[in-house]
């Protein structure tokens, strides 16, 4: 990130000379900030380009990581023209914020999970003219962000995050953001936790996993003395449970993918999973339902839990009706994940993994 304050700068400095602005920079090196939202999507550059959703995505979860990291920092206006760049394997995004004259520039660098925010003045509120003048300086495509999905990316997100809250349905039904950040949901779903009818005992599988390309997944969860004392109920127990097992199990399918980039992306903060239940035998087997980046693709884990076990398949489904697959193989006896006990669990599966790797240290 040390090449911040030269992007700051030259940025700074050709607004300054389209505006004749008399300052350039509020700040000298800008501001380090944790974008651990944004980092949890674990994007690549060119997919948070894609789209212009997923371009609203990007600008919603920094503004959310910034608001987050410095309660006592500049305020943001979502409801003001916004902008997404792209120079040197860097984003930018540009915000204007509530003080008179500033507007907030982050930098955020996908690789790296690092990310910085500096505040210029530009003299202008003109969209054309801003975006003219990041044109000039950025090195890659320079994007002014979609009003209406930065509105469907505010109205979401926070309907996801707001357990009780009737403001959001009408702040989308008009189309207009209600300025407050919160999570985003891309795919426009409801996020309250949402189940089908369970049974108080696992179902017969109604359709025998064998007929799924099921490939051989190297956990290490059941090794964790945090979920060591785990019965084979007590992973379905309640939906922080299935939240955190949906975490654990797909921990394992990143580090596979973090060496196929070809293999589908999973969904699992702000698309559709869920945990459900069958019978083979004498043994449990719980089943998870992803979503994933690509159209009609799902994730598919099989866990035994009594043999310790794991597996993944890549799975077509052959229409968009999302909980296909579960009913599948368990019937009616399956759940969909809680939004916000997912978002919650994943950082309790990391503090697990990170508390048994410091054993394992330590015994070394």
């Amino acid at each position: 990130m040390k090449r911040w304050f030269a992007v700051s700068l030259c940025i700074a400095l050709v607004v300054t000379q389209l505006f004749a602005c008399s300052a350039a920079l509020a700040a000298s090196d800008g501001d380090l900030f944790d974008p651990t939202l944004t980092n949890e999507l674990r994007y690549s550059l060119d997919r948070w380009l894609r789209s212009a959703e997923n371009r609203a995505t990007l600008t919603i979860c920094l503004c959310s990581d910034y608001e987050n990291s410095n309660p006592k920092g500049y305020k943001l206006n979502l409801d003001a023209a916004s902008f997404v760049g792209e120079s040197d394997d860097m984003l930018y995004v540009l915000v204007k914020t509530k003080t008179t004259g500033k507007h907030l520039l982050i930098g955020y660098e996908p690789d790296s999970g690092l990310a910085m925010a500096d505040t210029v003045e530009l003299g202008t509120n003109n969209t054309s003219r801003i975006l003219a003048a990041m044109e000039q300086f950025f090195s890659g495509n320079v994007y002014t962000n979609d009003e209406n999905e930065i509105a469907n990316a505010l109205t979401d997100y926070n309907r996801s995050s707001a357990k009780t809250s009737t403001k959001t349905t009408s702040s989308s039904s008009t189309g207009k953001s209600t300025g407050k950040i919160s999570y985003y949901n891309p795919n426009n779903r409801n996020s309250n936790s949402g189940s089908s009818t369970t049974t108080s005992k696992p179902t017969t599988a109604p359709k025998a996993s064998s007929n799924y390309p099921f490939k051989s997944l190297t956990i290490q969860f059941m090794d964790y003395p945090a979920v060591k004392r785990y019965s084979v109920d007590d992973w379905y127990s309640s939906s922080k449970r299935r939240a955190l097992l949906t975490a654990l199990i797909e921990t394992p399918y990143d580090g596979l993918r973090y060496k196929d980039k070809s293999m589908p992306l999973p969904s699992t903060l702000f698309g559709t999973s869920y945990v459900g239940r069958s019978k083979s035998g004498q043994n449990t087997l719980y089943y998870i339902t992803i979503e994933t980046d690509q159209p009609k693709i799902q994730l598919l884990f099989e866990f035994n839990p009594s043999k310790k076990t794991a597996k993944y398949a890549v799975v077509e489904v052959s229409n968009n009706t999302s909980s296909r697959l579960i009913e599948e193989l368990c019937g009616k006896d399956y759940h969909k994940n809680n939004s916000n006990d997912i978002s919650e669990q994943y950082f309790e599966a990391l503090d697990m993994q990170m508390k048994h790797l410091d054993t394992l240290l330590k015994n070394y």
